[in-house]
Parts: C-alpha cells; sequence; structure tokens
C-alpha cells in the first residue's frame, strides 16, 4: 500500500473549542491560561518528538509512529478503571469550528491534570495506551492531542482512519 503524507502538524487554536454540549471551554479544556503560561515547554520525550514535528525537523510519520506506541491521557466523566473499550466511559469530546468531533489526548499526566482541574463534566484522568484509543473511535471523530495548549495538534477522522490503516496497530 502506497503512504499518503499527512498534513503538517499545526498548533491547536487555544479557544476554538467547545465540549458535546456547546459550552465555551477555557484554554488547555478548562485550566486557567495562568496555568498554562508554564507549562510550554516539553515534559517529556513524546513531548519533545512533538515540538520537533512541529517545528519540521522530525517527519511527521516518524511522530505519528511514535504517538501510536506511546501513552497518553484522556478526561473522563467518571473512574472507569476497569473500562476495556471507550463504549463503557464518556471522554471529553470537544469540536472545532467546523462542529467535527474530536476526542481530547494528552502526552502528558500534567497536562491532563492541569486540564482536568477546570472541567466539573470530565474531572478524572486515566492513562491509556493510544493505540487503544485510536481503534475505539468511531468513524467521523477525529483526535485533538492536547487542546488548548501550544504544543498540540489537530488529526481529522479522515487522517484517523488513514492512520490506522497504514500502520499496524496492535
Amino acid at each position: 500500500m502506497r503512504s499518503r503524507t499527512f498534513p503538517r502538524l499545526t498548533r491547536s487554536d487555544e479557544n476554538a473549542y467547545t465540549d458535546a454540549t456547546k459550552l465555551p471551554l477555557l484554554t488547555a479544556a478548562g485550566a486557567h491560561p495562568e496555568a498554562m503560561a508554564d507549562v510550554l515547554e516539553p515534559l517529556n520525550s513524546l513531548e519533545r518528538r512533538l515540538a520537533e514535528a512541529q517545528q519540521g525537523t522530525l517527519p511527521l510519520r516518524t511522530f505519528l509512529d511514535t504517538l501510536v506506541y506511546s501513552p497518553g491521557y484522556i478526561l473522563l466523566d467518571r473512574a472507569a478503571e476497569d473500562a476495556r473499550s471507550l463504549d463503557e466511559i464518556h471522554p471529553l469530546v470537544v469540536t472545532g469550528g467546523d462542529e467535527t468531533p474530536m476526542l481530547a489526548l494528552f502526552t502528558s499526566a500534567e497536562r491532563a491534570e492541569r486540564s482536568r482541574r477546570g472541567s466539573e463534566r470530565h474531572p478524572h484522568v486515566k492513562r491509556v495506551s493510544t493505540a487503544w484509543v485510536l481503534k475505539g473511535l468511531q468513524r467521523g471523530v477525529g483526535l485533538v492531542v492536547n487542546p488548548g495548549w501550544k504544543l498540540g495538534f489537530e488529526l481529522p477522522p479522515d487522517d484517523v482512519q488513514r492512520l490506522l490503516l497504514e500502520i499496524n496497530v496492535p
């Protein structure tokens, strides 16, 4: 199968998202802007690779390969320690200007925790396999990594499906 080139990573707009009920989110899915200011630098190896991909010094495909096999963090409406699929829990899903639903995934526990603090509807942080999250996404749902943070990006639904086809997701 011939590999398609994915678009260049673009920063997610820190004020562009609303949750499924269309209530505006503060920056970082509920964190106060001043809380974001001191955590803009990469916090782990995945975030360092994301920063490199955003700067164009790491091929996007290399970053996506890394992302798929890295842990991520999602915000949930309730504790779900034994959940085996996204059908059993209600993760934070945001919409952008075009109303496309995007599951919010964070690249570090610290970013997820700061985002969780201001979210009454999604007060729980869960560490997950990013591959598991991608496989569990319904068609038509995209992925937004670190919504509201400068170190973040969007993967539209079509690109999520293409990624699943091209990478051998376990």
